[in-house]
């Protein structure tokens, strides 16, 4: 990847929330971060390949529609993976190309990454996330979601919603949410892994594979 190809990535960068002197609420989103070759590349290798993601030994009834695929397990080394782990190297070279940018702009003092270990969840019919953090007990600094979706989008909801901090809440964290970002194909985020963040309820009238909410996961952290 050149240059030239960074600096379009690069600005593209959007600062979507910046509440004054609340640096912890810095939000980065790039639309169309990937070329379109390489995103159909992704989305079709994922497509191809999908009897290669699982419930994670969840029960059906408890699974509420996701499926996940692992691309740092020992599952990653299946021939059926390995088109997916190919395709994928594209994303994560142009996510540490722009790793000057996002430190910058999430004010987060510089570390070494080596790599990017990635995670893929397709969110089906019943699919959510309750409000969380990503910090692992301060291991993770930022946090990267790569969004895909068949075009047309076929599903409602399943949209990334962030909570404030609240230490006197049972939860740890407000009821209402102060940000939304809505699913959309080609869509990379970047936010402090300590904020709390959930995704609202997916509504799906399909159960076809290639109908659901992807989302590529990955975490960044100085261990």
């Amino acid at each position: 990847m050149n240059s030239k190809n960074c600096n379009e990535n690069s600005s593209r960068l959007q600062q979507i929330t910046s509440i004054p002197g609340l640096i912890s609420k810095r939000i980065i989103k790039i639309e169309n971060f990937l070329p379109q070759q390489e995103r159909d590349t992704l989305f079709n290798a994922v497509c191809t390949n999908q009897e290669t993601f699982r419930n994670r030994g969840i029960p059906e009834s408890a699974m509420r529609g996701s499926l996940y695929l692992d691309l740092g397990s020992e599952e990653s080394e299946d021939s059926k993976v390995l088109p997916i782990s190919k395709a994928c190297e594209c994303l994560s070279k142009r996510i540490m190309m722009l790793l000057p940018e996002l430190f910058t702009t999430l004010d987060v003092k510089p570390f070494p990454v080596s790599n990017i270990p990635l995670n893929f969840i397709n969110g089906l019919d019943g699919h959510m996330g309750l409000p969380h953090t990503d910090e692992s007990g301060g291991r993770f600094k930022i946090s990267l979601l790569y969004y895909l979706n068949k075009v047309p989008k076929a599903f409602q909801g399943g949209a990334l919603e962030f909570y404030e901090t609240n230490a006197r809440s049972q939860s740890g964290h407000s009821e209402k949410a102060f940000a939304k970002i809505e699913h959309k194909d080609n869509l990379l985020i970047a936010f402090l892994s300590h904020m709390y963040h959930g995704v609202s309820e997916v509504q799906l009238d399909s159960d076809k594979f290639e109908d659901g909410r992807f989302v590529i996961v990955g975490f960044l952290g100085p261990w």
